[in-house]
């Protein structure tokens, strides 16, 4: 190939570029099918050609552009804050080695069925309750149930101790108020 092939060979395709980018512009519904297409046709070679770029060029790039992919990120996470909390939550519970959660979170406590209420940074937040034993996820408590039910030791021999305690003075409870409305019958 001569030096003026190879000229005239790229001038033909900057006529080619710019007829695409002509053409994309006046059929964008075309252009978007066109490109899921060939990126389904193709996926695995884009991911290579991507990791190799990214490989020889990736940090490199970040380290430049790093002012960039800051601001990129704040408008993402305004924009998306909702879904922000909930990644940072799935990455939290993924790091400290909890379940993923088996459905979504509730506005209110699943045992005591209030609002979620805590102290501290845990204020007004739903914690993932799971059996430490299985690993199994439970549900969604409150910060004051997830701490009773973790003080009780987390089973139900602890919260049928708990039960019978309660029962017990409850009827104490009941006999002492008899006896004092009995005594205010005698008085009178």
């Amino acid at each position: 190939m001569t030096y003026l092939d190879s000229v005239d060979l790229e001038k033909r395709r900057e006529r080619k570029r710019e007829s695409t980018r002509k053409w994309r512009m006046l059929n964008p519904e075309k252009s978007r099918e066109s490109e899921i297409r060939y990126r389904e046709a193709n996926r695995e070679k884009i991911r290579e050609r991507s990791r190799a770029w990214h490989a020889a060029n990736g940090a490199a790039w970040r380290a430049a552009n790093i002012e960039k992919l800051r601001e990129s990120a704040r408008n993402w996470y305004a924009a998306n804050a909702e879904k922000a909390r909930w990644q940072a939550r799935a990455h939290a519970r993924k790091r400290a080695g909890l379940p993923e959660p088996t459905r979504p979170q509730p506005a209110s406590c699943e045992c005591c069925g209030g609002p979620p209420q805590g102290i501290g940074k845990q204020h007004g937040t739903l914690h993932l309750d799971h059996d430490h034993k299985t690993g199994a996820f439970r549900g969604w408590l409150c910060s004051k149930c997830n701490h009773a039910l973790g003080l009780l030791g987390d089973d139900i021999a602890g919260v049928d101790r708990a039960r019978s305690y309660l029962l017990k003075h409850a009827a104490c409870n009941v006999q002492n108020a008899f006896a004092g409305f009995l005594l205010d019958q005698n008085v009178n």
